[in-house]
């Protein structure tokens, strides 16, 4: 049985090749990056006053929300209203 696979041939064909830009041109990933511009902002400055942790947590269940379909000011305020003293629930 050969089981040489050949250079042009990926041993996975159900896996493609990945574009070089995902989310269609290169327009529309430097949109996507300024989407999310400010939220990366606020979490700069958000880590110079709370942990770097909290802080990555915070714009990371934005970020999801903002996905989901919610606007920044509203996943903020989701988010902000999950924090218990300043911070989020262990699990």
């Amino acid at each position: 049985m050969n089981t040489q696979v050949c250079s042009m041939c990926s041993p996975y064909p159900m896996y493609q090749t990945p574009k070089m830009f995902p989310y269609g041109g290169m327009g529309e990933s430097y949109d996507l990056i300024m989407k999310v511009r400010p939220l990366i902002d606020y979490a700069l400055k958000e880590a110079e006053y709370k942990s770097v942790k909290h802080a990555i947590t915070e714009a990371s269940l934005i970020a999801y929300l903002m996905g989901m379909g919610y606007s920044m000011q509203r996943a903020h305020q989701m988010v902000e209203s999950m924090e218990i003293n300043e911070s989020f629930q262990q699990m």
